[in-house]
Formats: structure tokens, sequence, C-alpha cells
């Protein structure tokens, strides 16, 4: 090192030295000036396991920009519930795919943005029928209120015939929890707070899964497994055990609002988009 600053003089090897010890993993995207997932943001968990099954390659489908103000459904949107008209037992899904949510004793009330749902924690829920979501990369999104942090419960779910489905809990003390193919694949440190709104998204690219809150990308883990969710249909604040529907637990207490699902992994820098824009800016 010494020969080299005797060679190109002190200005430069100033410059060669900033260069080589500047921490890139520090800094944010260019593009977009939010940070990006990095050492003091994310921790991976994997799973010692490995998945079972088909693993499943990026799918390289390029999420669209969900711009605000823009009244179309960004590229990559499978389904979109802002729950603010409800008729009957029924939310239409404003992604334009045609896949309604059924309210399962869940009632209207106030939600983060206009109307969201009210589940009693006991017996309601919210469930879509043949939603056709993504078997490899995914986003899902939403906003959850709850009205208790002491137990167990499911915030979203699509479970498999064998029980080896996507599951997002809020575990004890209101850590989030990511169970995929069967195995816990991360916990988060940090609280979800009681009696608040907290928006939270889940991103899967490749195999790896990484849990956002609030638009702050948290913990990471992965599996890369090609899901088959057959005719299972998407549940919403409560847990399945047995199969698609079977043995239902860990009902959700409180409300859930805007409910975002597309079938590619959005980029970091879009996660706050979809959180503060509701999906009524989104229709066809």
């Amino acid at each position: 090192m010494r020969r080299t600053i005797r060679a190109i003089g002190l200005s430069r090897a100033l410059l060669v030295l900033a260069a080589l010890f500047h921490p890139a993993w520090q800094s944010g995207s260019a593009e977009t000036g939010q940070s990006t997932l990095s050492r003091s943001s994310a921790e991976l968990n994997v799973s010692a396991k490995s998945p079972s099954g088909p693993t499943s390659a990026s799918s390289n489908v390029t999420c669209g920009t969900a711009r605000p103000h823009v009244p179309q459904s960004p590229a990559g949107l499978l389904a979109a519930y802002g729950f603010e008209k409800v008729s009957g037992s029924q939310a239409p899904d404003l992604s334009g795919k045609g896949h309604p949510a059924t309210l399962v004793k869940g009632i209207m009330t106030t939600g983060r943005f206009g109307n969201g749902i009210a589940l009693n924690g006991t017996d309601a829920y919210v469930r879509i029928d043949e939603p056709g979501w993504p078997t490899r990369d995914y986003t899902y999104a939403i906003w959850v209120f709850p009205r208790s942090v002491r137990d167990w419960r499911a915030i979203l779910e699509i479970q498999t015939p064998a029980s080896r489905g996507v599951e997002l809990a809020s575990a004890l003390a209101g850590r989030i929890e990511v169970w995929s193919s069967g195995e816990l694949r991360l916990r988060n440190g940090i609280r979800q707070p009681v009696l608040a709104w907290t928006h939270v998204a889940l991103t899967r690219a490749g195999s790896l899964i990484t849990l956002f809150l609030n638009g702050v990308a948290q913990r990471a883990g992965r599996d890369g497994t090609l899901l088959d969710f057959g005719n299972c249909p998407a549940l919403i604040g409560v847990d399945a055990d047995l199969g698609c529907t079977g043995k239902l637990n860990g009902f959700f207490s409180g409300v859930v609002d805007e409910l975002q699902v597309y079938d590619c992994a959005l980029p970091a820098s879009e996660i706050p988009g979809i959180m503060d824009n509701p999906v009524d800016r989104m229709r066809n």
C-alpha cells in the first residue's frame, strides 16, 4: 500500500482508500432514496430443513409501479380489496380478476382508509374461493388493527391440501411469524402494537422471503418450493390446521383493511406506495 501511495500521490490515494473501504451495503436505492434490505434492518433466518418438492426460480415478472392517483391496476396485481362496498356478505375484487371475498361473520367498520372489516377473534374471518394466488414469486400486503396480541392469531393464509401453504400470523406479544411449506421461515423481533394500525407486507423473490412492517424491511427467510394450492381458498383472519379449511383456529381479533396480492415480488421501494394509497385508486 505504501508503494501505491508514493506512485499515485496523496490525493489519488485518498480516493482509492475511500472506494475500497466505503460500505456499499449501507446506502439506499439511488433511484428512489428508499433504504434497501441491509445488514442492520434484516436478518436471514433460514430453516435447517430443505424445501420438500420442486423449487421455484424467480418468475421475472415485472411488477408495475403502484403510482398514487393513477386509476389503473398495476402490473402483477392479482387481488385487491378495499372493503368500501359490501353487498350482502360479498366484497368486490378491485383488481378486475373477479374473485370476490366472502365475509364470514365479519362486519363493516371504520378501516385504515374508509371502511374495513371487524373480526371478533372467535368465529369471524374472510374467505376468498378459488383465488388463483401465486405459486412462485409473490407479494401479500394488508393493514391490520389488532385488539389483542396476547395470543397467536392468524392474519392471512392460503393452504395446500397437505397443509403446506403460506401463512402470515401475529404470534405472542405481536411478533410476526411467516410459515411456508409447513416450516417456520421467520419470526420478527419487533412487536406489533395493539390498538394501532400496522401495514404488513410479505414478498418472495425466488427463494428469498422478506417481511416489511410499515414499509420498512424487517427480517428475511428462505423457501423456494413451488406451491400447489389446488382448490384451497384464501383465508383472512383465521388458520386452518387440516387441509384447506379443517380445524379452524387462531381467529384474528381486530380490523383488517386494504388487502393486495401480486404475482411477483414488489421491490422495497414500491412497498410504501401500496401502503399509502388505497386500492380504490387502482380500479380499471
